[in-house]
């Protein structure tokens, strides 16, 4: 009985499956990423949330006022914000965005007109808490790379937009999510925006004129 001989892949033949492989992978990656990067934002989305009702619940507790940036002496050791939400939140991972692990913190509180050193805003005086953001995604100054007590604010606003960034240790995100980023506002809520409907947002927004 003759033996048949095993006919196996040709040069060609193995070459244009790598090719289909490769192809499939071009498409299919990116499609991954977005989708991981989709479950990241939820996840960011979720911390945002958790800090407004933290927010909320403090200010309930402080005559409605909200929790300002920092209080303590002039000199010596002063509670930040953080910490005066930790009760209410008690969990420190909420305070990091899970895109950004790399950073101890992820958010930033707004100042100075919203949340300032030894003070802050009464909620009854604000007409429109719904449309004046209170916490915003935030980077470290690429020159001075804080990692506490970080806060964001821009301090040439016009009704047309921001005019500039300026921070102590905290700069508003510059989209780290899907070119957008989470904003938690004065009344709680917290929803995704682009990165360039917060460049053009209103000078109500950053709390100015309250």
């Amino acid at each position: 009985m003759l033996n048949r001989r095993q006919a196996g892949f040709t040069l060609i033949e193995l070459l244009v499956v790598i090719a289909i492989i490769a192809i499939l992978a071009a498409i299919l990656f990116p499609v991954f990423a977005r989708a991981r990067e989709n479950a990241r934002k939820s996840s960011c989305l979720s911390n945002c949330k958790q800090l407004g009702m933290a927010l909320m619940q403090y200010a309930q507790d402080y005559d409605e006022y909200v929790v300002p940036y920092t209080v303590g002496p002039v000199t010596g050791y002063e509670t930040s914000w953080i910490e005066l939400l930790m009760p209410y939140i008690k969990n420190s991972q909420v305070l990091m965005c899970p895109s950004r692990r790399h950073q101890s913190m992820g958010y930033g509180v707004m100042f100075p007109h919203i949340s300032n050193v030894k003070s802050s805003i009464a909620l009854a005086k604000v007409q429109a808490p719904a449309d004046v953001a209170a916490i915003l995604e935030t980077a470290p100054v690429p020159d001075q790379g804080y990692t506490t007590l970080r806060l964001a604010y821009c301090y040439i606003c016009t009704p047309g937009g921001h005019a500039a960034w300026n921070a102590n240790n905290g700069i508003p995100d510059p989209g780290p999510h899907m070119e957008g980023l989470n904003i938690t506002f004065l009344d709680g809520h917290a929803k995704w925006m682009r990165r360039d409907q917060v460049m053009q947002s209103p000078a109500p927004f950053w709390g100015h004129g309250l």
